[in-house]
């Protein structure tokens, strides 16, 4: 691991529970709050109702979503921005539009709801099994 490398590692480690606790606080909200904010734009009752839904389901997503970009974010500062750019591309590409279309099948609307929420799970695994071999593959820091 070079000296530019050593920070970044130590900033992801740093920023991850400062990340993750805000995540929680936004699930936390958007679970309490889904409906007036829902409300808030429009009042059809059956609108509210798939709104709400929709928001609780995205908002489910938040932790997963910062922990796949937190990876991004590190690959970035580390240099291996096409590391990063794989990253983003399987996310939307590979899992978000392909589990749309198998969800949509599946389960209808509720499918369609839960689309960010399970590729952005399946995208923390991939990130994380990526960080672990980029990082085993980083020399050893040399003395400054």
């Amino acid at each position: 691991m070079t000296k530019n490398e050593a920070p970044g590692r130590e900033a992801l480690f740093a920023a991850a529970p400062v990340g993750q606790a805000v995540s929680v606080v936004c699930v936390a909200l958007y679970r309490v709050f889904a409906g007036p904010v829902i409300r808030f734009f429009i009042a059809e009752p059956e609108t509210v109702r798939l709104g709400t839904q929709f928001l609780q389901a995205r908002c489910f997503a938040t932790p997963f979503l910062f922990l796949s970009f937190h990876v991004v974010h590190f690959m970035q500062a580390i240099d291996r921005g096409p590391v990063s750019f794989w990253l983003a591309a399987i996310r939307q590409l590979g899992l978000n539009a392909p589990l749309l279309f198998c969800l949509n099948a599946l389960f209808g609307m509720t499918g369609i709801i839960w689309t960010q929420a399970a590729a952005d799970v399946i995208n923390v695994v991939i990130s994380y099994v990526i960080y672990a071999r980029v990082v085993k593959g980083l020399a050893p820091a040399q003395p400054a």
